[in-house]
């Protein structure tokens, strides 16, 4: 990240805050020769309160990190609140992604009821965490939870039945969405599903 993007971000975070002057950054040298920069910003708060913040350091990147850091953002300038809110959204969308895979397979063998009470405590287990987590987390557990809902859905796949049999599918239709094995899944619009080479080797 550039000087002049941190400063920008920097800048954009305090104004939808409140009220500011120009984030400023000055360059100088000190009595005994060395750099130094200086970044300031003055901000508006409630009744008229003005706030003068100050940071000081060997280069223009670090000083207006100071100003961040002393105004309650992260290191790029980013809001961890805004940031939380928006890994909310995202498990809000992973799990409508996962109600709309149970709708497909529904029907699909009696292993289906456990892995719905197993998701159920997956979800509510990462829900409790994400509103728990620290800010300085979040990067890693989000990652961690997207790996986890991946290895969820390769579980509800492996576990698909043919539509007119009770043999493990290995083929599906592209515009009907359903479920065939090696003897139902065939003619237009049938493909190999993810994991029909493991099942054709389970069969064996």
């Amino acid at each position: 990240m550039t000087t002049d993007t941190l400063r920008t971000a920097i800048t954009a975070a305090l104004r939808r805050r409140g009220t500011i002057d120009d984030l400023d950054v000055t360059p100088s040298i000190t009595l005994l020769g060395s750099r130094t920069s200086t970044a300031s910003v003055v901000l508006y708060g409630p009744d008229g309160v003005v706030i003068d913040v100050v940071a000081r350091a060997g280069d223009d990147a670090k000083a207006l990190r100071g100003v961040a850091f002393a105004c309650g953002l992260r290191e790029d300038g980013s809001i961890p609140a805004e940031e939380v809110e928006r890994l909310t959204r995202e498990l809000a969308a992973a799990r409508a992604t996962v109600d709309q895979l149970l709708g497909v397979i529904g029907a699909h063998g009696g292993e289906v009821a456990r892995l719905q009470f197993a998701l159920a405590s997956e979800a509510t287990r990462h829900a409790e965490t994400l509103v728990a987590m620290r800010v300085a987390d979040v990067a890693s557990e989000r990652d961690a939870l997207r790996d986890e809902l991946a290895a969820t859905r390769a579980a509800l796949r492996a576990n698909l039945r043919c539509d007119e049999c009770d043999e493990l599918a290995t083929r599906a239709h592209a515009d009907t969405a359903r479920f065939g094995c090696e003897a139902h899944g065939v003619g237009e619009g049938w493909a190999d599903t993810t994991h029909a080479a493991v099942v054709r080797e389970a069969l064996r």
